[in-house]
């Protein structure tokens, strides 16, 4: 189970941990986002600042107006629900967001208040 927060601004949160490009993993809060198909999306700072591992190619993302875009993308290692698990990360200009392909098998429980629990279960059958 993972547990996180929701802001003063009515984002969801929760911590990822991530591992930078010296070995150390490193936690950051990320806003849990059903509309993002990726793992995870950071900005090119904090990128930057992990040191994380470019992968060959990008990923193809689409706006609004269905606009397509080669965004930057990265190899990393993060600790997910307990397990080490390697995704890629999508590089934008956003605030850090977990997408689906995290969201993936888990039930999302928000309390939408300020203040509020956020809870990601397992499915059960998953």
């Amino acid at each position: 189970m993972i547990e996180g927060i929701v802001d003063e601004r009515l984002r969801t949160l929760v911590e990822v941990t991530i591992k930078d490009g010296n070995g150390v993993f490193r936690s950051l809060p990320a806003i849990v986002d059903t509309g993002s198909q990726f793992s995870l999306v950071l900005p090119r700072e904090i990128n930057s600042r992990l040191g994380l591992e470019p992968k060959d190619s990008g990923r193809l993302v689409r706006s609004a107006g269905s606009v397509s875009q080669l965004a930057p993308a990265y190899r990393a290692e993060i600790v997910w629900d307990g397990y080490n698990k390697e995704i890629e990360v999508v590089e934008m200009n956003n605030p850090p967001l977990i997408g689906t392909e995290l969201l993936e098998g888990y039930n999302i429980n928000i309390e939408m208040s300020r203040a509020g629990r956020v809870v990601l279960e397992p499915l059960t059958a998953w």
